[in-house]
Formats: C-alpha cells, sequence, structure tokens
C-alpha cells in the first residue's frame, strides 16, 4: 500500500505502526518525526500547500488528511483522483477510534490496540479535585495556544 500523508502526527503514527518509507511514500514538510524514517519520504509541500501534481506522480492508495491541518479545496480536489481519508479528532474517544480504523485499513489491528490500552492507562489517574488553568502554547512566531474545539483543550480537560 502507497499512503501520502498531509498531517504530521498521522505520519508519526504511520511509522509508529511499523510502515516504512516503502508504503509512506509522501509527506509534508512538517512530518518530521521519526527524524530516521520519515527522511526517505518525499516531500509535497506543508500542510495549507501541497503540490498537487507531486501528491499524484506518486501514485498513492490512499491520502490521509484532516480536517483543521488541511485545506479543503485541496483535499476534495485530491477527492476526485484518489482515496482520501479525511480525520477530525477532538476527543480521547475520537482518537480511540482513529487508531482502530487505521489498524484496521493498515493490518495493523494489535498495535492499534496495543497504543490504545496505553492511551488508556495514561488517562487512568485520580484528578484533581479542583480545575487547573493551563496555557498551552503551540506555536511561536506568532504566538498561538489552544482553542476549546481542539484534541488538546480535550485532552487538558481529562
Amino acid at each position: 500500500m502507497r499512503i501520502v500523508s498531509l498531517v504530521p502526527s498521522l505520519t508519526e503514527i504511520l511509522f509508529d505502526f511499523g510502515l516504512t518509507s516503502e508504503e509512506v511514500v509522501g509527506r509534508t514538510k512538517f512530518c518530521v518525526h521519526p527524524k530516521n524514517k520519515v527522511q526517505d519520504v518525499e516531500i509535497i509541500g506543508g500542510t495549507k500547500n501541497i503540490n498537487i501534481e507531486k501528491i499524484k506522480s506518486l501514485n498513492p492508495d490512499i491520502i490521509l488528511a484532516n480536517k483543521e491541518e488541511n485545506v479543503k479545496d485541496q483535499v476534495e480536489e485530491l477527492m476526485q483522483t484518489h482515496k482520501v481519508i479525511v480525520t477530525h479528532v477532538e476527543t480521547l474517544e475520537d482518537n480511540y477510534y482513529l487508531l482502530k480504523n487505521l489498524g484496521n485499513l493498515l493490518n495493523k489491528k494489535e498495535i492499534a490496540q496495543q497504543f490504545n490500552l496505553k492511551i488508556q492507562e495514561q488517562f487512568n489517574f485520580e484528578k484533581p479535585k479542583t480545575k487547573l488553568k493551563v496555557a498551552d502554547l503551540i506555536w511561536k512566531e506568532p504566538s498561538m495556544s489552544i482553542g476549546r474545539d481542539t484534541f488538546i483543550h480535550h485532552v487538558v480537560q481529562e
């Protein structure tokens, strides 16, 4: 299977699932992890300015995109000629199903289940009795923080 990933976190998941640069054939310039494995994967632009012709030339079986990360018009153009899976993860439950579905799609069910169990274990602790106020800065120049309708916000709330 030939996969192009337009999402840094999904690129990392693909390699965590055991895929290689023979399977992950395209990535954005922001897909930099795992460093030793992505170096051999073709860069197809940024997350907001993908090179559609370059993607098509890679002849992917699947393109992975994200509702918030990628530009809708670009993704819709790719959908006309390719199978595109658009992810949208806001909660831990969404993340569970994302990993489960990727595991099913890639024939990596056991690995996906292991990841989901590990994540569940990490969130199995006694919650503080009072809510903490948190500022989570995610980008510098310009400074950006998380919004309320994001996965990071929901994780912090857990």
